[in-house]
């Protein structure tokens, strides 16, 4: 992470922002100098495991993530398998064919697009356990470069509150083998999560994001600049504000 992003989320952590929109149309510019105000569901869901999955299941479900005409990656003991290589129709019909197969009760299907090494675009499939997860909000957002140089997700564990959500999600997520972070029903994989290595880390960081993903998360909210930071304030999520109808004079 790079000194201005961690200023950025330091910065988030101690003062509230007031909204000045900077963004002059629908598509995201992404600017890294920025925080972000943003309405995120976050969930975590652990990785069904092959080995305590209900085994008279086991043969069908991965037979059935690794039925494709694309080069298929398996995840070991975990039920995660990568796709290589795809287009958004060829993701499409992969997620579809999989919907299709039945899941027993506690467990659900979870998909998400990624880049690979070569910028190209992958996705995954994954059976999670549904009947638990881990559930927090996120109000305040930025981005730092991913090995490619594109943005990556940013967003501080701490969001406000108190530190027990950073030390629950460390333990959450140490606890399973593997597991599915999702913001606002879009997933990522385990691969994606840099932070999964380094437990002490109470900032969240999901690399090797498409375009169209980013586009998706932030581009409806509002930017908030540096130095419009109010101090001796709590820290409280920015109420939802399209950036469309923000400016002065009502909508563009």
């Amino acid at each position: 992470m790079n000194i201005l992003t961690l200023f950025c989320l330091i910065i988030a952590l101690s003062f509230p922002m007031k909204a000045d929109d900077i963004c002059g149309s629908d598509t995201l510019v992404v600017d890294y100098d920025n925080l972000y105000a943003v309405h995120w569901n976050v969930k975590i869901y652990p990785i069904a495991n092959i080995y305590t999955y209900p085994q008279a299941d086991v043969d069908r479900i991965v037979e059935a993530l690794l039925d494709s005409q694309k080069e298929v990656l398996f995840q070991g003991s975990i039920m995660l398998s990568y796709y290589l290589d795809v287009t958004l129709d060829e993701a499409e019909q992969i997620k579809s064919t999989m919907m299709a197969v039945e899941l027993p009760k506690g467990f659900d299907w979870k998909f998400g697009l990624f880049q690979n090494e070569k910028q190209g675009l992958a996705m995954f499939a994954a059976v999670v356990d549904s009947k638990s997860p881990f559930n927090f909000q996120v109000g305040h957002a930025c981005f730092e470069k991913d090995p490619f140089g594109k943005p990556a997700i940013v967003f501080s564990l701490r969001q406000g509150e108190s530190d027990d959500i950073a030390a629950e999600y460390r333990k959450y997520c140490l606890k399973h083998n593997g597991v599915i972070l999702s913001i606002n029903d879009l997933s990522f994989a385990p691969t994606q999560m840099k932070q999964l290595n380094m437990p002490a880390n109470e900032v969240v960081t999901v690399s090797y994001v498409p375009d169209v993903v980013i586009q998706d998360l932030y581009s409806s909210h509002v930017r908030y600049m540096l130095e419009n930071a109010m101090p001796n304030e709590a820290v409280r999520p920015a109420p939802m504000q399209s950036v469309r109808n923000s400016k002065k004079g009502g909508k563009r």
